[in-house]
């Protein structure tokens, strides 16, 4: 086995802008060479299924039934009166299958274009913006023929094209030692000054969508005006006929899955209670837009769902989490802002059957002490 060996190139070209700004720009590529895979050692020649299509599965006797015993011959494969014929013309239908691991001669082909603006903490705030377009492929196995004669071919990865990524903190120009108010008396600035956000905000086009074996008139299933009830023109697409090798590409340009973006936010606020001790006070939101992102559709020709997007991609719900320091944890979770806080525990109506019976979304707190004992509430949204 010949060991796999990535080789990279990148060529970056960095500037200093005004007011501490760094940027920089980078071409990359991995070029992948002897990566391994997993060889298939008794395949049936496949052409032989295309050929004979159904004869193969016809029932024969055994020629292996209760033959020698079964420290010398085990396996199920002893102790069936019959099998299929395809069974039986792999190379070593005694053994079942049988697969080589790490074995060399795969390619990956990775070229990049990336970008990055970038300022460190200074003067109260910092900032990241970067971004990535990026072009793969990886060397595959185009239809069981190929398998079996251990073919490759370079097929486009289903990574998405674009990325960005952008995060900033910014203090809050309010209270001591701020830019404004920074004579405020000692009550108001614990109420008004200390504060600090931080947001990182994720975001990338679609995957690149695969297509399993499928009937088609070659032409691009692509919509201009796609829904998630309609990511691309399922027309294009018919159910394969049994016993045919596929044909049809795995991919189409410009066919891709739903673009993804989410939002994660952080305020935080210390407290100093003596000269060596803070208390931070932080409130974690992730998904703070309590955005709904569809995940990819439904690509199996066979089912009623196909090109269809039923399921969501994203952590789901708005997540937020209050702390401060070590001596309290609150955690929440919601969709929509509570109406009202119910009964501490125990929890009467029980929150199931309170969703059940009054037809409302419910929410669930749990607060956790220092002696980890919990207490909670129902929230009616």
């Amino acid at each position: 086995m010949r060991t796999g060996v990535n080789d990279r190139w990148n060529v970056t070209l960095q500037r200093q802008l005004w007011n501490q700004i760094h940027t920089d720009v980078t071409f990359f590529m991995n070029f992948g060479h002897n990566l391994p895979y997993t060889l298939q050692e008794n395949l049936m020649d496949p052409n032989l299924t295309y050929t004979y299509k159904a004869a193969l599965d016809t029932a024969v006797p055994n020629p292996f039934y209760q033959i020698l015993t079964p420290q010398k011959f085990p396996g199920t494969l002893r102790n069936q009166r019959t099998v299929s014929i395809s069974r039986l013309l792999s190379p070593y239908p005694q053994y079942g299958a049988l697969a080589r691991q790490y074995r060399d001669g795969v390619l990956n082909r990775y070229k990049a274009v990336q970008a990055r603006v970038q300022r460190a903490f200074s003067g109260g705030y910092s900032f990241l913006v970067a971004y990535n377009y990026n072009q793969e492929k990886n060397y595959e196995f185009f239809n069981p023929i190929d398998q079996y004669i251990s073919k490759f071919t370079f097929i486009p990865g289903t990574m998405p094209r674009h990325r960005i990524s952008v995060a900033g903190s910014w203090d809050l120009p309010f209270g001591k030692g701020r830019q404004y108010l920074n004579g405020l008396n000692p009550v108001l600035n614990a109420i008004i000054g200390g504060w600090q956000t931080s947001h990182l905000l994720l975001a990338n086009s679609g995957n690149n969508l695969r297509f399993g074996q499928m009937i088609t008139d070659g032409s691009s299933p692509k919509l201009d005006n796609r829904s998630p009830d309609r990511m691309f023109d399922t027309s294009k697409f018919q159910r394969p006929e049994s016993y045919t090798p596929r044909m049809n590409p795995w991919s189409y340009a410009g066919v891709n899955g739903n673009k993804f973006w989410n939002l994660d936010s952080t305020l935080t606020k210390t407290f100093p209670i003596k000269e060596r001790f803070n208390l931070e006070f932080r409130l974690e939101m992730y998904n703070s837009p309590n955005g709904f992102i569809w995940n990819d559709p439904n690509m199996s020709v066979t089912s009623s769902l196909f090109g269809r997007s039923t399921t969501q991609v994203n952590r789901g719900a708005r997540d937020a989490v209050f702390s401060a320091a070590d001596v309290l944890t609150c955690r929440f979770a919601f969709r929509r802002r509570p109406a009202l806080c119910g009964l501490a525990p125990p929890f009467s109506p029980a929150p199931a059957a309170y969703s059940t019976l009054s037809g409302r979304p419910w929410i669930s707190t749990s607060i956790v002490g220092p002696s980890g004992n919990p207490a909670g509430c129902i929230m009616d949204s």
